[in-house]
């Protein structure tokens, strides 16, 4: 499926992460043509087009059983026949992996631009750890955020905050935050969200750190400290647990 436009069609990174995005140069002064002209060029190309594609699409399926990538990326099938037709235009096997990389981490930081709490979450843990349910992660937002929390698209309640938490976690997770669920309280499951100060989201034994504080002082209601084994230089963590939602 092609789809053309100006701005960015697709915004949220479940579509992004499938999505090979190609941002066109600006026409040269006097190149613009008519439909006739440009259909009547094209017609004429359209055999050795369509042969060269061709050829390469026989070559590479040829090539594609003895393609092997350590880590395959998400759409893995179509990774490994980027790296067959790579070779067989005589490129390296990084050349397509490393251009498919980078159009994955721009689709992540389209989906962050576009997303109107995903910037203020990287902001409450960068880097560090927040705690709490969703309700008083909407609440924390909403105030850092002020009058732009007035803006549509803003979640309205924690269960929206919840979706659009789960629709933003891959993108989010590549740039070093996790959110997990953690202990449930007597009426909400918390949240627990992690940014590491070195950009890789590696939170489980953090995580469980957090809930064995929330755990051990789940009265506590201005916050918990303890040591953090996912912030370096020995930092102190600050659970702010705010009221029970």
């Amino acid at each position: 499926m092609l789809l053309n436009g100006i701005n960015d069609l697709a915004t949220r990174g479940d579509l992004l992460s499938r999505t090979i995005a190609i941002t066109f140069p600006p026409f040269p002064k006097g190149g613009c043509r008519d439909e006739r002209a440009l259909w009547a060029e094209f017609d004429a190309e359209l055999p050795a087009y369509l042969g060269a594609l061709l050829d390469i699409l026989v070559r590479a399926l040829a090539e594609l059983p003895r393609v092997k990538v350590p880590e395959l990326p998400r759409m893995a099938d179509f990774a490994l026949l980027g790296v067959a037709v790579a070779r067989v235009l005589g490129c390296p096997d990084s050349t397509f992996l490393e251009a498919y990389a980078r159009n994955q981490k721009k689709g992540d930081e389209t989906a962050i631009e576009n997303s109107p709490i995903a910037v203020l979450l990287l902001r409450l843990v960068e880097p560090g750890m927040w705690v709490g349910t969703a309700t008083e992660l909407l609440r924390k937002l909403t105030e850092m955020a002020g009058d732009a929390a007035k803006a549509v698209g803003f979640p309205k309640d924690g269960a929206a905050l919840s979706r659009a938490l789960r629709r933003l976690a891959p993108a989010l997770r590549r740039l070093g935050v996790e959110i997990e669920q953690g202990a449930r309280t007597a009426y909400a499951r918390t949240l627990i969200v992690t940014r590491s100060s070195d950009g890789t989201a590696a939170a489980s034994d953090t995580a469980k750190a957090a809930t064995a504080l929330l755990d051990a002082g789940s009265d506590a209601s201005d916050g918990i400290r303890g040591p953090s084994p996912g912030l370096s230089g020995g930092e102190d963590l600050v659970l702010d647990l705010g009221e029970v939602s």
